[in-house]
This record gives structure tokens, sequence and C-alpha cells, in this order.
């Protein structure tokens, strides 16, 4: 099998960030393909402890829109060896807190769609070193499906590292969507064409787990089992109909 550049995006990859058990899905997968000899890259969001414990590397120093104007962040290598590497990208204000997903387990930061959102702009304004660029853009859950609907929905220039990359989308947990009211992904600066029921818009909301489905080259999901079961409207979770 020839090697191929992959990049994962994902907000948990174990041993760097754990929650649930898409860390652990994550962590195993990166590991399996570079040691079967593909060139993986990993990006994961900087976490205080996880820019703490690696002694991270830095790569480029950079500035991404947001909502609220330019912010400065930095991509930062936190692991090399074995054919895998992983980034993370440090963007004050959104991930230097305590807990990735909240404070306390259970308990989620309110502006989370913000916060994820702001990881897919920065990564798709982060400086790749050694002109790298991946031939599969492997995203994982709503947290990086923003990404697909980028790239392949064409809001990327053509020279972009990413630029090309075929999309594959997994689906851990469809019970979170990521949704956000369609004039806050106004203020974001999305395109209108993504602002519509053919894209993003999703019962008056925007989607970003529906933009990863939508957009994305293939989808899969974690087992057989469960990609049966999202089909179903009993665990569709709204998302049934997109899906088939």
């Amino acid at each position: 099998m020839p090697s191929l550049p992959i990049l994962h995006v994902a907000a948990e990859a174990f041993p760097w960030i754990k929650v649930g058990g898409m860390g652990d899905v994550v962590g195993a997968l990166v590991q399996g393909l570079a040691e079967s000899g593909h060139d993986v890259v990993l990006v994961i969001p900087g976490l205080p402890r996880v820019l703490a414990e690696a002694r991270p590397t830095p790569l480029g120093e950079f500035f991404y829109p947001t909502h609220q104007g330019p912010r400065k962040a930095h991509l930062v290598q936190v692991h090399a060896g074995r054919g895998l590497r992983v980034w993370a990208l440090d963007l004050p204000g959104w991930f230097d807190r305590e807990g990735l997903y909240g404070p306390t387990p259970g308990e989620g930061y309110p502006d989370n769609p913000d916060r994820f959102f702001a990881l897919a702009q920065a990564l798709l304004h982060a400086p790749f070193p050694d002109s790298w660029k991946p031939r599969i853009v492997h995203l994982h859950d709503w947290h990086t499906a923003f990404l697909a609907a980028a790239l392949k929905g064409r809001t990327v220039a053509v020279d972009h590292p990413l630029a090309g990359a075929r999309v594959i989308f997994s689906i851990h947990n469809l019970a979170y969507q990521g949704e956000m009211d369609v004039q806050h992904a106004e203020a974001w600066g999305l395109p209108p064409f993504l602002l519509t029921p053919r894209a993003l818009l999703h019962h008056g909301r925007i989607n970003l787990m529906k933009g990863g489905v939508v957009y994305a080259d293939r989808v899969v999901t974690v087992s057989p089992g469960y990609a049966r079961e999202i089909l179903t409207p009993e665990f569709g979770c709204g998302l049934d109909g997109v899906l088939a």
C-alpha cells in the first residue's frame, strides 16, 4: 500500500486529550495508520495541560478571523515519532480554560459552537510547515465538521494546503450536533450559500454536524450497527432524513 499524507482533526485523541470514547477511537486510529506507513498529522485543541506537558515545538504564529475580529494564534507540535505528528492549535480565549467541553463533566461552556468554529477557522489560516499537503482530511464529529463545508464548498483558495483533499467525516455521537443561530453564523462571515437548507441550515438553525454529513466525500461511523441505528427516527437525532 502506498504511503498517504493524511490529516486528522479531532477534539479528542488519547493520550493527549480524552473525555469519552472518541478519544480512544481517534488515538488508536492515528497510531494504527502511522504504524502502517502513512504520513499522519493529527490536529487537536491546545488545552493548557497539553501545552504544559508536551514541551511543544513552535511551528508558526498567525492571525485568523473571528466574529469579534482577527485573533492571534500559534501552531505548535506536541508529538513527533513513528510516522505520527501531533499539532496543537493554541487559541487564547477559546481553549485556555479548564476542561475541554466545560468546567465540570456534564456542564458545557455556552460558547462551545464558537470555540470549535474558531478551531476550524484557525486551521484554515495556520501555516503548514515544509509545504505539507494531505491527500485525505479525516474529520471527527461536529467539532470539526465545518471544515468539510469549507473545503468541499470551495471557500478556500485553490493553493491552500487542504484544497483538493478528499474529506472523510466520522460520526462518533450524533446526539451532539453543534448548533447556532443563523445571525450568529453570519457574524462569523459564512457565505450565504452555506446558510441554506441544502447546506448547514437545519430546522431554522445552523447545524455543523449536518455540514459534515452533506459536504464530506465519505461519511463513516464507529460501527456498522451504529450506522444502521442513526438511519432511524429513534436514533437519528433529527438527522436521519439527511443521512438517508
